[in-house]
């Protein structure tokens, strides 16, 4: 069910999906930043060009999960929400219906990496991984959750989640709700990327403010991060993703990496315009299990 590499106790863990032959099928329909027709072996390649990359290069333990066979191909995020300290919680989806298998099967690889998956029966809890976005300050003082409510994740997930992350992280845990207004759903993990602390020692955050709305840029601000606006492509912000020490950037971004250089950021700019076809950001098939 899955490959892995490199592990070493004392390393971070990515669990990768891999991009499946479901992604070039007719029967799922996504117009993000191109239209159709997909290439299937040109996202394979580009996907595995990114992980080899990102970790094999750099020796960073990792794994990588095919259990997603029908439909939503490439997405690793949506149906988990790693929370730190070997705890993972188990997403409760509302998407569509080939996808309400997802999280029980990455459910299963995450338990065989010998990690703890924590689920919940309550039916009014709705919730995806792909809603949250997760970093922490270079100290490990703080570690920073943030959460999209909207039509995929509600306000009861939002009080299941900050319950599970005070039970592992304590005081250090801050969690903030991102609703840029009424009415408008937020999947922060394609609107958004969070590279992290930057050798300046700020904690950066990388968000359209068109998707964010003023509201939730002031909610990352209020925390004391520094947020980059940009909007320079649609899928940008989702297209930043820290993997160890090196910030990956989907190529096509130039002024957005400039200003992520000049942050002293060790940016690795790839090609991932086949995987956004399929309406994906470098977020969407990729968690960071611990």
């Amino acid at each position: 069910m899955f490959q892995l590499f490199n592990r070493d106790a004392n390393t971070p863990l990515y669990l990768f999906h891999e991009v499946t032959p479901a992604y070039a099928e007719d029967n799922v329909t996504f117009t993000f930043q191109n239209p159709k027709p997909r290439d299937f072996e040109r996202a394979k390649f580009q996907w595995r060009n990114a992980i080899d990359r990102a970790c094999v290069d750099t020796r960073v333990a990792h794994a990588i999960a095919a259990v997603n066979r029908n439909g939503d191909a490439v997405y690793g995020m949506d149906p988990i929400l790693p929370i730190g300290g070997g705890v993972v919680l188990k997403a409760k989806m509302s998407g569509a219906p080939w996808r309400e298998h997802e999280p029980t099967n990455m459910a299963a690889v995450v338990r065989q990496l010998g990690y703890k998956i924590v689920e919940t029966d309550r039916a009014e809890i709705m919730f995806e991984g792909g809603d949250c976005l997760r970093t922490y300050d270079w100290l490990g003082a703080k570690e920073y959750f943030f959460v999209g409510l909207g039509v995929r994740t509600n306000m009861y997930a939002h009080e299941y989640i900050r319950q599970n992350i005070r039970q592992v992280h304590g005081d250090r845990a801050v969690l903030c709700s991102i609703n840029p207004k009424p009415g408008l759903a937020i999947h922060i993990s394609s609107d958004g990327g969070l590279p992290g602390p930057s050798q300046k020692g700020n904690v950066c955050a990388v968000v359209n403010p068109n998707h964010w709305g003023e509201r939730g840029v002031a909610s990352l601000e209020a925390v004391g991060l520094k947020v980059f606006q940009t909007t320079e492509g649609d899928g940008c912000g989702g297209g930043v993703v820290r993997i160890g020490n090196k910030v990956v950037v989907a190529s096509g971004y130039p002024q957005l990496c400039d200003k992520l250089a000049a942050e002293g950021f060790d940016l690795l700019e790839l090609p991932l315009d086949e995987i956004t076809k399929g309406e994906a950001a470098a977020h969407c098939p990729l968690a960071a299990i611990n």
